[in-house]
């Protein structure tokens, strides 16, 4: 499915998928972090108050003065929104003041306790519908215990807190995943963009188009940087080829391999650093080097198939027009080429003898003694010369048979 997916669609869907990785693997990080440190923070917070109360608490406690004790836990309650429930218990573990509306729940008297000889005591309580850390704190004078402090914190600012800021991280991530689709999109139309002018390049070179120009136009000219006059270079008032992409240039400071390539001198030039570009452009100027090439490469072959076809013609006419019967022969003995004087006497065709076995001439009175004659002047590579009648479509005649060896330079 994502093979099939355009170019363009790829680039996008990548840089969104990693950013929601990236913001996803923020979040969760983030999310622990500050957890942790308001959790920690509210502990210290919930420490604090809870002694703030055991040292305010004391003289009330000791005067049961169940007025003042009310006071102080109102204002206790009223300083902080996150405080779930407080209230104070005698020696004998007794509710004198509380918070909570209803009655007040007895299961609490049965958690967190704390010991005369404990600063404090936490414990973590679930309510079933929210998380509250319980607050111990023994209420001392020297040695004798007056009571204890309970104080709960919720946990539901803490969850209040870390639930904006992920929305605020999630928020953010939206918004760059919507620039990154954008730039993505701007970067992919460019580079798809620059793509589609190679396929139509191609498409062109398919056609038989091969004056194509994918790479754009230099900026900077090799004979207008190094002031150069040098007319005869191959680079010379040659606008739309790179200068490094010739053979047999005449500046001094490129020097060309030993099969005409360039070397890195080339790339220190101040005309190549001036206009060379990206992986995409040197790829469209590689193209273009490819379509000079090859073009240069069809014009040979083109004027070595015209040169070959007029050979031939000037082999025909030659063969054609002396009067002595000549009949040429591959390795094998297969009829490459004979004369018109060979065809009227036996009375062939042209086309009919090319790819024969017919030694000289359809009689085959002759033709093991052909055959072995042949092997001797392949094996010798020393003409034969020998009398012989000829069996013709018009009667007999003696010939005088020449058989020469024709041989390349191996």
């Amino acid at each position: 499915m994502f093979a099939r997916l355009s170019f363009r669609s790829k680039i996008s869907a990548v840089m969104i998928a990693v950013l929601l990785v990236f913001g996803i693997s923020v979040a969760a990080v983030i999310s622990r972090t500050t957890t942790r440190a308001l959790l920690e923070e509210s502990k210290r917070r919930g420490i604090s108050g809870a002694l703030h109360v055991t040292a305010r608490i004391e003289d009330p406690l000791l005067a049961l003065d169940f007025l003042r004790m009310r006071e102080v836990v109102d204002e206790v309650v009223r300083s902080g929104e996150d405080i779930a429930y407080l209230f104070i218990l005698n020696e004998g573990r007794i509710p004198l003041v509380h918070t909570f509306q209803g009655g007040f729940p007895t299961d609490l008297l049965l958690v967190n306790k704390v010991s005369d000889t404990e600063s404090f005591q936490i414990q973590l309580l679930n309510t079933g519908d929210k998380l509250i850390h319980d607050f111990a704190v023994p209420v001392m004078i020297g040695s004798h215990r007056l009571g204890t402090v309970r104080l709960g914190v919720s946990h539901e600012r803490i969850g209040s807190a870390v639930d904006r800021l992920l929305w605020t991280i999630m928020m953010i991530i939206g918004f760059a995943i919507i620039m990154a689709a954008m730039v993505g999109a701007l970067l992919s139309r460019t580079v798809t963009r620059r793509i589609e002018v190679l396929r139509q390049s191609a498409k062109e070179i398919v056609k038989g188009n091969l004056d194509v120009q994918t790479s754009p136009t230099p900026l900077h000219h090799c004979w207008e940087l190094m002031n150069c006059q040098k007319t005869e270079c191959p680079a010379y008032q040659r606008a739309s080829q790179r200068c490094w992409h010739l053979v047999g240039t005449l500046c001094p400071a490129c020097l060309e391999g030993p099969n005409g390539e360039t070397g890195e001198n080339c790339h220190n030039c101040l005309v190549y650093r001036m206009n060379s570009g990206d992986e995409i452009q040197h790829l469209a100027e590689y193209f273009d080097l490819m379509a000079v090439t090859l073009k240069r490469r069809l014009e040979e072959l083109e004027r070595a198939r015209n040169d070959l076809q007029r050979q031939q013609h000037l082999f025909h006419t030659i063969i054609n027009v002396t009067p002595d019967l000549l009949s040429l022969y591959d390795p094998e003995f297969r009829c490459l080429a004979v004369n018109k004087a060979f065809c009227n006497f036996f009375g062939i065709r042209e086309e009919d003898a090319a790819g024969s076995r017919c030694i000289l001439g359809p009689a085959e009175a002759y033709a093991e003694q052909d055959r072995l004659e042949n092997l001797q002047v392949m094996d010798s590579r020393t003409p034969l010369q020998t009398e012989r009648l000829m069996h013709g479509a018009h009667g007999d005649r003696w010939f005088h048979v020449v058989k020469t060896p024709v041989l390349d330079p191996e």
